[in-house]
């Protein structure tokens, strides 16, 4: 099954790679709406899930702007990352825009998604970059 899901790695921790995603979105002052920590939320409920921890973030405008194309993208936005644990680090995991195209009537948006596609590029590949071991 292709889920159209990107993923990247990093040997940051879960922490420490949440805490630089939510700068580097600051720092581009993009609004942060939302954090989930699925961990901490499966803990509280006497389960154990390892670190996952979803970021969810997105300029107003823009989303204004896609749901004014098409309602219904509404249910995918704004845009998330989510962070887990990995064996030998931590993996950033998002969907990439550019495939709402096919859900949802947003022809005319095709340059606002390559927009995303980019910005969602940029903050997890700086992410990685700052990774000691991905110089």
């Amino acid at each position: 099954m292709d889920n159209h899901l990107i993923v990247k790695k990093t040997t940051l921790s879960q922490d420490d790679a949440v805490r630089n995603l939510r700068a580097a979105i600051t720092r581009r002052g993009i609004a942060e709406f939302a954090v989930f920590d699925h961990a901490r939320a499966a803990a509280d409920v006497g389960l154990k899930l390892s670190g996952e921890t979803v970021v969810v973030f997105g300029n107003p405008a823009v989303g204004t702007a896609l749901m004014q194309a098409d309602a219904d993208v509404g249910v995918e936005l704004p845009l998330r990352v989510l962070v887990r644990s990995a064996p030998t680090g931590a993996q950033l995991v998002y969907a990439d825009p550019r495939r709402l195209a096919e859900r949802f009537e947003l022809g005319a948006e095709l340059g606002t998604l390559e927009k995303l596609a980019a910005v969602l590029e940029s903050i997890t590949d700086e992410i990685a970059q700052s990774d000691p071991a991905n110089p």
